[in-house]
């Protein structure tokens, strides 16, 4: 499926999805004259969207341009997202486990309060980048989030090779990219 202002490929053309008119039953698409690694998306096979925010512990500056070079797992999530929780400790296992000058996992949190975040971050021993999606980055928003968890893994040029895997599939995939370079 591919949504509302998402990008369709056809024949090596790239067109926007401007939606369905109703009234004509027709899908309308707009052609776009742009090379594929200019566009961004959250689509598989597009660049991701830019982002910055700030590390909920140390304060530390976290954007997509700081991130180049690595394989990153942006991970949407929320403190109280029962299957979220349920899988930082495959997150931390694997983020123990893998380079970090060769990997990274920032953590992206919406619809939380900062105290319930600090109180999960102790309690699970999350080790890795968080930042807290607000109304002075909006992260979520311009990812257009509505679900958690939501995951992205992007390679080191900051195209979204993945959506939505997690545990030892997720392990795998890294690995494999990683001993690919």
């Amino acid at each position: 499926i591919v949504s509302v202002n998402e990008y369709l490929v056809i024949k090596d053309e790239i067109y926007k999805n401007l939606g369905v008119n109703l009234n004509k039953n027709i899908l309308r698409l707009e052609k776009i004259n742009l090379p594929k690694n200019e566009l961004h998306s959250k689509q598989v096979g597009f660049k991701s969207y830019p982002f910055k925010g700030n590390d909920f512990i140390t304060n530390a500056s976290i954007s997509i341009d700081s991130l180049k070079g690595k394989f990153v797992l942006l991970d949407f999530w929320a403190v109280w997202c029962i299957p979220c929780i349920e899988e930082m400790p495959n997150f931390k296992e694997l983020y123990d486990k893998i380079d970090k000058s060769k990997f990274e996992i920032i953590g992206i949190v919406g619809d939380s309060p900062s105290s319930s975040l600090k109180k999960m971050i102790d309690k699970h021993a999350i080790n890795w980048p968080q930042i807290l999606s607000d109304d002075t980055n909006k992260i979520k928003e311009t990812f257009k989030i509505h679900e958690y968890p939501t995951t992205f893994l992007l390679n080191p040029e900051g195209v979204i090779v993945a959506k939505n895997i997690r545990g030892k599939e997720l392990e795998n995939k890294i690995l494999s990219l990683i001993n690919q370079q």
